[in-house]
């Protein structure tokens, strides 16, 4: 998957509803939308089907096979057997003829045979079952790791693929919200722009307090065009996730909650046992190498010179017995044991990664709801002082830079505490993700 990353302007805030939001409709949905669309994923289902399809090839090898061969020949010369047949019998004729007084026995040519058949035909359906083969059990055993392993990919893929649709739809929602701030931060300074030039037509101040104020104005449409432009950038990879265009409002709340629930085992682990039990299976493959290996065979056939018709049946039985390989065998199951090891310690080492990650993960997501919760008074501090400066500017009795700088810690304070809040439901998806807490079908 494309590890595209939207670098929003630190400005920027971030909002979700409730923990039970996560299989709400809110996001549910879009985050089917991103399964159905992904090519990924869908070569990932691919690879699956290509898994099942050899599981299905491997039990077949306990079935029987049918097949049919036809040879023929054509030789001269080579190789031959002088058989005396004249040399036998036409003595023994010859007597005869004499005791009976009549010529009735003939006389017999000594036989030439050659080795090689000379117009000679061999056609038969071969038929062969195997009786004990434990190669087979194992292989399919292996196959069906396989096949497991497939599966958990794709579980793997749609976890990631889902953290990336709730981010981004939180990124979306945080620059519709900032650019919400930033309006209300306009009227503000629309409203101090009308006072100013009352205050102008009455001599209070000079035409320079325009200017400034303009100048205000023109920074404020630079970050709306900034804001605008930051969540195009997040539709844009939502559509590009999702095939969506419109992403209409969520309800968010405040700040998240600590996830509750069991939490699903990381699809890496199960994958890690999956190989180890592939290495234990491996190893008792070669364990059996010295096993005998049974078959049974049919021929139904026939054969004949000048293809007369002669029809046969010959059965058999296979027996393969490996006795020595010269320490061959000894060294493959060193390495297997050596697989099973090295994986067994990988996926120790990954199960201490995961759960510093999920103590990491919680540490930073109670700590980001802690700090959000500081900025309340702030606000309230800066939206009192704002409101004072402004009534005070009104009157007269204080000068438009108080009047700006009130605007500006007003404005910063509610960008930062927006921006805290989105941290901390950035740092809540991530624990949702670290922790498995998202269903995945």
């Amino acid at each position: 998957m494309i590890r595209y990353k939207l670098k929003f302007w630190p400005l920027i805030l971030g909002v979700l509803g409730s923990a039970s939001a996560l299989t709400g409709q809110d996001f549910d949905g879009l985050v089917r939308k991103a399964w159905d669309k992904s090519p990924f994923l869908k070569e990932k289902q691919i690879l699956l089907e290509q898994a099942e399809a050899g599981l299905r090839e491997a039990r077949a090898f306990y079935m029987p096979s049918v097949g049919w061969a036809a040879t023929y020949t054509l030789a001269a010369g080579g190789r031959s057997i002088e058989f005396p047949v004249g040399d036998l019998l036409n003595p023994v004729y010859a007597a005869l003829d004499q005791l009976t007084g009549t010529p009735q026995f003939p006389r017999l040519e000594n036989v030439q045979t050659y080795f090689l058949p000379n117009n000679f035909y061999d056609t038969r359906f071969r038929v062969q079952q195997p009786i004990y083969q434990p190669d087979i059990s194992i292989q399919t055993s292996i196959k069906k790791e396989e096949l497991q392993q497939r599966d958990l990919d794709i579980r793997m893929f749609k976890r990631t693929l889902s953290r990336e649709v709730i981010q981004t739809r939180l990124q979306l929602e945080s620059a519709r919200v900032y650019r919400d701030i930033l309006l209300r931060a306009e009227q503000y300074l629309a409203t101090a722009r009308r006072q100013s030039e009352s205050l102008l037509r009455n001599g209070m101040v000079l035409p320079s307090v325009l200017q400034r104020l303009d100048a205000e104005s023109a920074h404020l449409k630079a970050r709306l065009s900034e804001s605008d432009m930051l969540q195009a950038q997040a539709e844009a990879y939502l559509f590009y996730l999702t095939g969506e265009k419109d992403f209409p409002p969520i309800l968010l709340a405040e700040l998240p909650e600590i996830p509750g629930g069991n939490p699903f085992q990381r699809e890496e682990l199960l994958q890690l046992e999956s190989g180890i039990r592939m290495q234990e299976k491996a190893l008792k493959r070669e364990q059996q190498f010295y096993h005998p290996r049974i078959g049974l065979m049919a021929d139904l056939g026939s054969q004949d010179f000048q293809f007369n018709w002669n029809p046969y049946v010959l059965v058999g039985l296979n027996l393969e017995w490996n006795l020595y390989d010269g320490g061959r065998l000894k060294q493959r199951k060193i390495k297997a044991k050596k697989a099973v090891q090295s994986i067994s310690t990988h996926k120790t080492a990954v199960e201490e990664q995961i759960a510093l990650q999920s103590q990491i993960a919680r540490i930073q997501l109670e700590g980001s709801i802690a700090q959000a919760k500081t900025h309340a008074p702030r606000i309230q501090s800066a939206d009192r002082v704002y409101q004072e400066t402004l009534k005070t500017y009104q009157e007269g009795t204080s000068g438009y830079l108080e009047l700006i700088d009130a605007q500006n810690l007003w404005l910063n304070a509610q960008s930062e505490y927006r921006l805290a809040r989105f941290t901390a439901w950035q740092k809540w998806s991530e624990y949702l993700f670290v922790k498995a807490l998202y269903p995945i079908e």
